[in-house]
């Protein structure tokens, strides 16, 4: 897999990640809402989860990202 496919990946799987998390956050505050305190507190923990996931992403973008950038700085004519 090239930098670019993996930044790529790692974009989709961020956003997804995030939808999921505020999908998650919004039924959990609906069920807490709705007096469901055990199935708020499950979905609040698969928003930390999904949370996770999105901080993971972003970590691999980062990395992903300096390594394009520094390989484009030591081999400025391999495109």
């Amino acid at each position: 897999m090239t930098d670019d496919v993996i930044i790529g990946r790692a974009k989709r799987v961020a956003f997804c990640a995030w939808g999921v998390a505020l999908v998650l956050g919004l039924s959990s505050g609906a069920a807490r809402y709705a007096g469901r305190d055990m199935l708020a507190d499950v979905l609040f923990a698969l928003v930390w989860c999904a949370g996770g996931v999105f901080v993971i992403c972003w970590f691999v973008l980062a990395i992903s990202t300096l390594i394009l950038i520094a390989s484009r700085f030591t081999h400025p004519h391999d495109k």
